[in-house]
């Protein structure tokens, strides 16, 4: 191994204490620089507050003191605020900026600040509010809640789907908020009477999710009318198919699978007469949207005779009144 020469050692050893020491300046300038900065931003920041302090020393000090507050004159001092923590009295500081927003603060006969320096003011006071609020927003209490009715009856529909009618679930009405919501929690608490209604409601609904197996044949359900008064010219009900003329839509509940049987009975005038049988007319029966059932009722040839559109009796009427009219066009609608 060749021993390199003594002055290329030396050499390197100065170029390497050169090269540390320019580091070392490097560093140092800096650390100079960013203290330089820190010191600038400290001073630039606070440089607002010191102006703005000056502002209300000079405008709202005078009153807004805590002698003042104490004796009633005024609702706050500005002695406990500081406006390097906008954010620990925001409460009181959005008071302060809705005043002078609104232009009541200082008072008339008052003496005024430069409108330039009261619109900065408040625009500073804006910007520093709205940075608390951003760091440390708070949404407030969180509050358990009940259901309203509305919610409760989609809730029974999501998880077994089952409509249920919210009128028989006796929930009281739910009440509202100064806004009209009735989703604010503060007003849907749960009282003793409601939760027990809930129970019931509960109880209800499970026994018609589950049904009643001891329900024997020949189970009659329930009857549905329409209005005597009601016209049958035209479509009856949003939930019946475009095009229809009179007919009903029900809302039934059928607690148990099995033969079910359905008995349409015609709507019938004061002397129990079925009017309109001079023509046929189809008879649909839906379930859940799907035809189950069809029927044709109305025949010249099979049902009745012409009448007058007031009388009935046994006097056989014009027949350019053409409407026929039958007592049994309803026999067979099963």
């Amino acid at each position: 191994m060749i021993a390199p020469p003594e002055w290329s050692i030396m050499r390197f050893a100065r170029l390497l204490v050169a090269v540390v020491c320019a580091s070392a300046a490097v560093v140092q300038t800096a650390l100079v620089s960013a203290s330089a900065s820190a010191e600038s931003a400290a001073e630039e920041s606070n440089a607002p507050v010191a102006t703005h302090q000056a502002l209300l020393d000079r405008y709202c000090v005078a009153c807004h003191n805590e002698r003042m507050a104490d004796r009633g004159t005024v609702p706050f001092a500005f002695d406990g605020l500081d406006l390097a923590d906008v954010g620990a009295g925001a409460e009181t500081w959005e008071k302060v900026v809705r005043k002078l927003r609104l232009g009541m603060m200082p008072p008339a006969g008052r003496p005024q600040p430069e409108r330039s320096a009261h619109d900065g003011f408040v625009a500073w006071l804006e910007t520093e509010l709205d940075r608390a609020a951003s760091a440390e927003p708070y949404p407030g209490r969180p509050a358990v809640r009940r259901m309203t009715s509305a919610e409760y009856v989609n809730a029974v529909r999501s998880l077994i789907d089952l409509d249920v009618d919210e009128s028989w679930l006796l929930f009281p009405a739910d009440d509202v908020d100064q806004q009209g919501f009735d989703t604010n929690s503060e007003v849907l608490s749960v009282t003793p009477e409601l939760f027990e209604r809930y129970l019931a409601a509960a109880n209800r609904v499970s026994r018609l999710a589950v049904g009643d197996p001891t329900i024997g044949p020949g189970y009659v359900a329930a009857t549905y009318s329409t209005p005597r008064l009601q016209y049958q010219d035209d479509r009856a009900s949003d939930e019946l198919p475009f095009g229809s003329r009179g007919g009903m839509a029900i809302h039934h509940y059928f607690p148990l699978d099995g033969d079910y049987e359905l008995r349409i009975r015609l709507r019938r005038m004061i002397y129990d007469y079925i009017v309109g049988m001079g023509r046929p007319h189809t008879i649909e029966v839906r379930l859940d949207g799907a035809l189950v059932g069809s029927f044709t009722v109305g025949d010249a040839d099979q049902y009745g005779y012409p009448s007058a559109y007031s009388f009935f009796g046994t006097i056989r009427g014009d027949p350019a009144w053409e409407e026929y009219v039958s007592n049994e066009a309803d026999a067979n609608l099963v």
